[in-house]
């Protein structure tokens, strides 16, 4: 574990240091300096510059110089050095704790592997054929109209290739959850996560999840009737199954604990490819993929998983397979995250693209190897991503979040008989394994209503059902929004300004009828004005409301415009609203053509409530 390896390597330096030294105090100082420096490396460089990127050679020769004058004034001093290595050590300690702060969240997440009873289907009876199954998560892998309509992506030569080969692809598929963790927890236990186990909306606790991926109904299944399970360490904590039967590693260092430590750190500089996070990243997906196809053993049926955390950022390779890397310290995070960490759209398009190339090319050549066998030996292949892609997706709930893009999934099934009597375009992963162990195992599991569910990063139990009454995936988070209460809405949902002349219909306003539209406001407001943006040719009455007691009325009338549209419209409220404040604000129109619109609201600077 890399916090052990660190506390390890203090250790050897302050020993090493009071032999050759002769001065534990000397020794002790030297192994503070070289961590004081070491950890703060990538913080001191982001703060300097002022950047979210990393790697200035320039920055590294600076601190390099700046390490040995303190080395050799430790060394040469003839001064006490007690006071100083008190302080010192404890800014080690200090930066020791953020890295752990910043990084280890996936280490306390950590699960537990212990094997637990579950309620595993019954057989109702089972041949004696069992081949192999691969079960191989490409993360974050959008289905092919996403591809065509977000990224213009052509992704028809790999869909091609997988019907050719005998797979079945459900081209309306979507994913049952928006995270990871979520949505792998599911599939390997063959029913919603809310069914698992006691997850409340509040809870950010993710370790129960934890272990009950660690210890799925599938794998208890397959153990009961011979197989043995095979994992892959794919560098993500939260799908590291390290209970599996055989583990198989291709590194040291594992895990994105370690990789986010050594980010801010020189090493990366200083060793290159040897030690960069993102070339680590890049060895664990290339070793799953030279090694995917010749783990299985000849000597009993296995049950074979990877998680493969591409086309997923971060994004390390080209078209061709040639490495690449952001100039910034490493994550792997997505969607507003990704953002949040100096990520750009631009970015994310081109990466995604090259990266979901260069995937393409090797998984195919993944098949070929798994299908060029005795026809008779050939594997079940169950192939699909855990989430779409992240674009245009918050982890807040931003009412702009694109549902589509996000649920929108490569699904794609190999069975050696082809009979895919069990499977449909619209299949869910939640129904995956129910079809397969029921037609090849005789699990007696009948198929789920396949559902989805949005939830925020910070809350993941806290679903948000997106299904429409057709079990298509609404557009936005904000189509939601909309249908939960009739003629009622959060102001946070609708804040976006959008330009005067926009459509004034269902993919850009809020539409109502004569009843009215009223903005519930989460806090207090104190502002002075109040922008709206209406449908141009209806006249509007805007009441304000504190709670449930009308403070103020004003109007705005028609305002008739070249071709339509939005028009946007200002209200001035009188000093004493503004100091009084108010948490509601209603838009009822009058007269007009009974078709209502409004495309935003904002106010001004909000204050909580007994201020």
């Amino acid at each position: 574990m890399p916090l052990f390896a660190v506390i390890g390597m203090a250790v050897i330096i302050t020993g090493l240091g009071t032999l050759i030294l002769r001065s534990f105090e000397k020794a002790a100082l030297i192994a503070t300096i070289l961590a004081v420096f070491v950890f703060s490396y990538g913080h001191l460089e982001t703060a300097i510059t002022g950047s979210k990127e990393t790697g200035s050679f320039l920055f590294l020769v600076i601190w390099a110089a700046i390490l040995i004058i303190c080395l050799l004034l430790a060394i040469l001093t003839r001064r006490s050095l007690v006071s100083l290595t008190r302080i010192l050590n404890l800014i080690g300690a200090v930066l020791i704790c953020v890295q752990v702060a910043q990084a280890g969240y996936v280490l306390i997440n950590n699960p537990k592997t212990n094997h637990t009873e579950l309620n595993v289907p019954k057989i109702s009876g089972i041949g004696a054929e069992r081949p192999d199954i691969y079960y191989i998560i490409l993360d974050g892998y959008a289905r092919a109209d996403i591809l065509d309509e977000i990224f213009d992506y052509d992704n028809s030569e790999f869909v091609n290739f997988l019907q050719e080969q005998g797979f079945y692809v459900a081209d309306s598929s979507h994913a049952n959850y928006c995270q990871t963790l979520l949505s792998l927890t599911s599939t390997l236990n063959m029913d919603y996560v809310g069914n698992l186990g006691d997850f409340n909306a509040e809870m950010e606790d993710r370790n129960p999840l934890c272990e009950r991926l660690q210890n799925n109904r599938v794998f208890a299944f397959l153990r009961k009737i011979g197989y043995e399970v095979t994992a892959f360490d794919v560098g993500y904590e939260f799908t590291e199954l390290k209970n599996a039967d055989r583990y198989i590693s291709s590194s040291w260092i594992t895990g994105e604990f370690a990789n986010i430590l050594i980010s801010t750190t020189p090493l990366s500089i200083i060793f290159g490819d040897r030690l960069s996070p993102y070339d680590l990243h890049r060895s664990k997906i290339e070793f799953t993929l030279d090694n995917l196809a010749d783990v299985g053993d000849n000597n009993k049926p296995d049950f074979i998983f990877t998680h493969i955390l591409a086309p997923h950022p971060p994004f390390v390779f080209e078209a061709d397979g040639s490495p690449t890397r952001p100039n910034r310290p490493f994550c792997m995070q997505d969607g507003s995250h990704y953002y949040d960490k100096g990520g750009t759209l631009d970015e994310y398009l081109t990466g995604y693209t090259e990266q979901l190339s260069y995937l393409n090319r090797r998984i195919m050549g993944v098949i070929d190897s798994l299908l060029s066998g005795n026809e008779a030996n050939r594997p079940i292949i169950i192939l699909h991503s855990d989430h779409g892609p992240g674009t245009q997706f918050s982890w807040v709930g931003s009412a702009k979040t694109n549902l589509r893009e996000r649920f929108s999934i490569l699904n794609a099934v190999y069975l050696p008989d082809k009979k895919y009597q069990s499977f449909y375009d619209n299949i869910s992963p939640v129904n995956l394994f129910r079809a397969v162990l029921r037609d090849y195992f005789g699990a007696d599991i009948d198929n789920l209503d396949d559902l989805s569910f949005y939830s925020p990063w910070k809350y993941p139990f806290a679903f948000v059902p997106i299904n429409q009454s057709d079990g298509s995936i609404l557009p936005t988070l904000l189509d939601y929004y909309k249908s939960l209460l009739h003629n009622e809405i959060d102001y946070k949902h609708i804040t976006t300004p959008i330009k005067p002349g926009t459509p004034c219909n269902l993919s850009y306003c809020i539409l109502f009828d004569s009843s009215g539209l009223t903005i519930n406001l989460d806090k207090v407001y104190h502002t002075t004005h109040i922008e709206l943006s209406l449908d141009h040719d209806d006249n509007y009455i805007i009441e304000i409301y504190n709670d449930d007691s009308v403070q103020y009325i004003d109007t705005i009338h028609t305002q008739t415009q070249p071709g339509g549209g939005l028009r946007f419209g200002l209200i001035r409220l009188p000093a004493e609203i503004s100091v009084a404040g108010f948490t509601k604000v209603r838009v009822r129109p009058y007269g007009g053509d009974e078709k209502y619109g409004l495309g935003h609201i904002r106010l001004g600077t909000p204050k909580q409530r007994g201020q």
